[in-house]
């Protein structure tokens, strides 16, 4: 009877964790000892076919190139969309069973990460885009305000947004340093 009752209420927790919309899985990331954080930088690939797609981070060291595969979660879906760019990834390693073979395999779960470096070798701006009446600028995360010229069409329906955008420097003027947008995109 005894047994019952916990599976019932072992039961019923998961339930309700599903109908909270909580994720057990983050639940389990957020206990991890801050010991077992650490940092990784490298650049992002998409690996595999279309179904089985994932995102894996590429650290070259001393022409040694080691590869990092994430783990798949709502973060790591997140990098996937910025391959080509370097980025400073904040996470742990995580053990789990493959599906084909009883082995344990170790992946890194992402709770973070930075832009670093667009595709370009250039730093990426990332802020809110604005519009006011003469011109377009980006907010970054400090503040500091970006005076962006010759924007395109695309990229004018994202005021508003968070967006990631690679710029060369055209100058500094009475109303500060200008930048012309080379690529952007929506920050995922």
């Amino acid at each position: 009877m005894i047994i019952y009752i916990r599976v019932i209420k072992i039961a019923l927790g998961f339930f309700l964790a599903i109908v909270a919309g909580s994720n057990v899985f983050a639940e389990e990331t957020n206990a991890v000892d801050k010991e077992k954080m650490m940092n990784i930088e490298g650049h992002i690939k998409v690996v595999g076919s279309a179904y089985n797609a994932r995102s894996v981070l590429i650290k070259e060291e001393d022409g040694n190139k080691q590869q990092y595969n994430f783990c798949k979660d709502s973060i790591s879906k997140k990098i996937g969309q910025l391959s080509g760019m370097m980025l400073t990834v904040k996470g742990h390693w995580k053990e789990y069973k493959g599906k084909a073979s009883k082995k344990s395999k170790k992946c890194f779960l992402a709770q973070s990460f930075q832009i670093k470096e667009m595709s370009s070798g250039r730093k990426p701006l990332v802020g809110i885009l604005n519009k006011d009446a003469s011109h377009y600028s980006l907010t970054d995360e400090d503040g500091s305000a970006h005076r962006l010229d010759k924007l395109t069409d695309g990229l004018k329906k994202l005021v508003g947004k968070k967006v990631i955008i690679d710029v060369k420097m055209l100058g500094n003027g009475t109303g500060g340093s200008s930048y012309r947008v080379v690529s952007y995109a929506l920050y995922p």
